[in-house]
């Protein structure tokens, strides 16, 4: 959100917001999606000019850290294009509806805006390849927080094998378990080259970001959701308990990957960047 407000903000709102916002001050979040967790590119706000100010009206679903911040970075369309707005959390018009999470460290709302106003520099402009490149920016740094939990919990899982002990030798010594955590110790190192990938090309804005930053998604997202399942069989009856931490990670892992988009959508953009989409389709630029 702060990089989209930096490349096209209005300047003196830029002056007056970023240096708060970078120094944890001011709390900015992005509101992309519509209802559903669609990618809409905004249609499912309307923005509408009037005199010096902009009247904002519609829905944003599942908005991350909502009730907690001070200013929602809102997609929508602005005669017929995606635009974004700043619309301050507090403003008259905006109502908030909390929602109960599968990762417990992350806060969701759904956002409803009913004719809120906004000064005319709360817009941000850019449209509709700078939402997509923001959205590719977003479903990377997903990703290489998904590779930092999966290689945590991996962690956490090899450590186990090695402490636990049954039929007198610990769980690790015997094939089975060896042979799992192999394959898991694989499909790690993929997805760390992999978003190393995605983090050259989308940072680069590579020509190759869209196709790029899409296997990224689609690969860490499965290979996640694989290592995490599994970590959870190592651990037996303990990674089922509240009290052990492994519940959090895999929580943090699963979520991730639907945040920006699951796996199986990744690959329909992907098959989209070949022109292998349904005529009409937006693709991924």
């Amino acid at each position: 959100a702060l990089g989209a407000i930096a490349a096209r903000g209005d300047p003196d709102r830029k002056a007056a917001l970023l240096p708060d916002a970078v120094a944890g001050r001011t709390v900015v979040t992005w509101a992309p999606t519509g209802a559903g967790d669609s990618w809409d590119l905004g249609a499912g706000v309307t923005v509408e000019r009037r005199g010096d100010e902009l009247v904002v009206t519609g829905a944003r679903a599942r908005v991350p850290e909502a009730g907690q911040a001070d200013w929602l970075l809102v997609a929508g369309t602005l005669d017929g294009a995606p635009v974004q707005v700043l619309v301050p959390r507090t403003a008259p018009g905006v109502t908030l509806t909390p929602l109960v999470a599968l990762d417990l460290g992350r806060r969701l709302a759904d956002v409803r805006l009913d004719a809120v106003t906004v000064p005319a520099d709360a817009l941000v402009g850019g449209g509709a390849e700078a939402l997509w490149r923001l959205h590719r920016q977003a479903v990377v740094l997903t990703a290489a927080e998904t590779v930092g939990a999966m290689d945590e919990l991996f962690t956490m899982t090899v450590e186990y094998a090695r402490e636990r002990v049954a039929f007198g030798r610990p769980i690790g010594a015997f094939q089975a378990i060896k042979h799992l955590l192999a394959d898991q110790a694989l499909a790690l190192e993929m997805a760390k080259a992999a978003v190393g990938a995605a983090v050259d090309a989308v940072g680069l804005d590579r020509d190759d970001g869209p196709e790029v930053a899409a296997m990224t998604a689609a690969a860490v997202g499965d290979a996640g959701n694989e290592l995490a399942q599994q970590c959870l069989q190592v651990h037996g009856g303990i990674g089922y308990t509240w009290e052990h931490d492994l519940h959090l990670l895999l929580r943090r892992i699963r979520s991730n990957s639907a945040l920006y988009g699951t796996p199986t959508w990744h690959r329909e953009q992907l098959c989209r960047v070949h022109g292998l989409g349904a005529p009409g389709e937006e693709v991924a630029r």
